[in-house]
């Protein structure tokens, strides 16, 4: 299965994700939906209503795309934990089934999600919805139940900003926003670079004074993941 969306790499920045935005699902028999908890998300304020805007947007456009497939929810919306019924495994009627899941962006929580990727197998189809951080923390989980990215559409919540992994102390800041940034482990004034790692699901960070202690450039605003 290909999926229609399939991230791709951005020109001069090779490691940097480009999801562009759907208009169909691509054909299969159970749809697993993953989307991060709105009660998950960081803060208050405008970046905060902004997030929650655009999760609900991405959420309407899957419920949209699945109710044009006719695909009939098994087991209902869950909480950070699994459903309590499992899919068919040989739907008779050859019904397009799906379930949502909601889950908080804890690693505990996205554990929970394993025993439902591993039932859609490969004649189904992932569909990830939060920060760019847990799009990839779920895309990884689901690579390790034998998921294909060809298999999974991202639907990263850009207004999250970036999490941002400090290569002095491996700590990850969490929904960074400007550039330089303080390091939530070391302490050190981080610039913020476009370059990213699957693994992580976060941004590389490296001091920005390294060569000039004290010389601390004006924050910027860092550009969001490139959802298009």
């Amino acid at each position: 299965m290909k999926s229609p969306q399939s991230s791709s790499v951005t020109a001069g920045i090779r490691s940097r994700q480009h999801y562009p935005r759907i208009e169909a699902l691509p054909d299969a028999q159970r749809y697993l939906v993953a989307c991060q908890s709105p009660e998950s998300l960081p803060g208050t304020g405008e970046a905060a209503g902004n997030a929650r805007q655009q999760l609900q947007m991405h959420c309407q456009l899957i419920s949209t795309l699945l109710d044009q497939l006719g695909s009939r929810e098994v087991g209902g919306a869950v909480q950070s934990a699994p459903a309590t019924k499992a899919l068919p495994t040989g739907p008779a009627d050859n019904t397009r089934l799906h379930r949502w899941y909601d889950v908080d962006d804890r690693p505990k929580a996205c554990d929970a999600l394993v025993g439902a990727i591993s039932e859609i197998g490969v004649a189904g189809c992932l569909v990830i919805i939060g920060s760019e951080h847990f799009v990839w923390q779920v895309a990884n989980l689901a690579q390790q139940q034998g998921l294909l990215l060809d298999d999974m559409v991202m639907l990263p919540v850009a207004a999250l900003g970036r999490h941002v992994f400090c290569v002095h102390c491996q700590q990850v800041s969490e929904h960074v926003i400007h550039s330089p940034a303080a390091c939530d482990g070391c302490g050190l004034m981080l610039e913020v670079r476009d370059h990213f790692s699957k693994r992580l699901g976060a941004y590389m960070g490296v001091r920005i004074d390294a060569e000039a202690p004290g010389e601390i450039p004006p924050q910027e605003e860092v550009a969001p993941c490139l959802a298009s």
